[in-house]
């Protein structure tokens, strides 16, 4: 625990935190947009979908989605 506290700093801190979170989530996000899958596939009772997905960076990778 800390045995006292600068009220200030910690709102000051605080507010600086936030803003930059803020920034972060409008202006370097990620977004990856779904699809079912370039491929359907059927086993017995399962069906499902792969896709490859590519992301900027080089970044990405095999995801399998599973229709509801």
């Amino acid at each position: 625990m800390v045995p006292s506290a600068d009220q200030d700093a910690i709102v000051k801190q605080a507010a600086e935190i936030e803003s930059t979170a803020r920034q972060l989530f409008t202006n370097d996000r990620n977004t990856v947009k779904h699809n079912r899958g370039t491929d359907i596939f059927e086993a017995g009772n399962f069906r499902f979908g792969l896709e490859l997905r590519k992301q900027r960076g080089g970044d990405g990778g095999l995801a399998i989605h599973f229709p509801g």
